[in-house]
């Protein structure tokens, strides 16, 4: 089971939100934003992953007594969320959360998930040293154009980052250190498994989302 859910700032500020459906962390969270983008995008990832995981139990018959609002998260010990002691959800349902530009996106399964969405129009070519392996930065520095070049970067990261994401363990892997080879994505020293990755194109042209799920 997988569900994959979005939240735009437009359609937030058609909307709007209900503060009493957020956990502490998040609120925690959002509020520590000055930028109005950030926090709106904040609030953006919680009414996502709110829709996912809603979506998620509403298709399990044995999770649709657990849905409950707010969906307490902690952090592991790596700093991947997932549900806090005592959430009926906890040990049954994984979910993962990312955000960018305009667009908040969250991913609710049945097994380890991981999830990144990225903007090209942020210019991040310029990180391409930081997040490509050599081989794929020497690919990168022969392409034609500004465009292919932003799409080769940003393909490899949303799906380096929700590999990453998917196995949980923070950056003790960097970017640069793993090898991207058609849909998978597999660590340089084989310290973890290879794993398949899915670029999924349902948002704007600019928006690139990678999902990596068990």
């Amino acid at each position: 089971m997988l569900v994959i859910s979005y939240f735009s700032i437009k359609e937030l500020e058609k909307t709007g939100y209900n503060e009493a459906d957020f956990g502490e962390r998040r609120l925690k969270e959002t509020a520590k934003y000055k930028n109005e983008n950030a926090r709106q995008l904040s609030i953006c990832a919680e009414l996502a992953l709110i829709r996912a995981v809603g979506k998620a139990c509403s298709e399990d018959e044995a999770l649709k007594a657990a849905f409950r609002l707010p969906l307490e998260v902690k952090t592991g010990e790596f700093g991947k969320p997932e549900f806090a002691d005592g959430h009926p959800l906890a040990g049954r349902l994984h979910f993962n959360v990312s955000h960018s530009g305009e667009f908040a996106v969250a991913a609710a399964a049945d097994k380890p998930i991981g999830i990144d969405i990225e903007c090209i129009s942020r210019g991040y070519t310029g990180m391409a040293e930081k997040i490509l392996n050599p081989k794929e930065a020497e690919a990168f520095r022969l392409l034609e154009t500004e465009k292919e070049r932003g799409y080769y970067f940003l393909e490899n990261w949303v799906r380096k980052e929700s590999y990453l994401k998917n196995i949980g363990i923070g950056l003790m892997i960097m970017p640069r250190d793993l090898i991207v080879n058609g849909d998978m994505v597999t660590p340089v020293d084989g310290s973890y498994p290879a794993k398949k990755t899915r670029i999924i194109r349902e948002l704007p042209d600019e928006y690139l989302v990678s999902i990596c799920a068990d």
